[in-house]
């Protein structure tokens, strides 16, 4: 599981920096902080993937934002992400990020 989760790492950060090349954009899907800056309105500690996956409040937070706050390539690749370290969690991802909004209260 944790080569699995360096190699997603390493696919995640190659498609963030391949986003910044298209289109001849100069910035990457997070150049605005929104993936951390969700993952801290979730409630659980930077990196906490065990709180982050079984708290069904933290899930929704942080979907709600991104949402709002991501851009579309990098709502699909925070949805590829979520999906793939909570693959063993008890809180359930939404398919689209939008849906956390109706159960979150940000």
């Amino acid at each position: 599981m944790h080569f699995s989760k360096i190699a997603l790492l390493a696919f995640v950060g190659s498609a963030i920096a391949q986003g910044a090349g298209d289109k001849g954009s100069s910035t990457s899907p997070d150049s605005d902080g929104c993936f951390e800056s969700c993952f801290k309105r979730s409630g659980c500690p930077p990196g906490d993937e065990t709180c982050f996956c079984n708290s069904q409040p933290a899930v929704d937070k942080a979907a709600c934002c991104v949402s709002k706050e991501c851009s579309p390539e990098g709502q699909k690749i925070v949805g590829m992400f979520a999906h793939f370290i909570c693959q063993r969690g008890t809180a359930k991802i939404p398919q689209k990020q939008a849906d956390g909004c109706k159960n979150s209260r940000d």
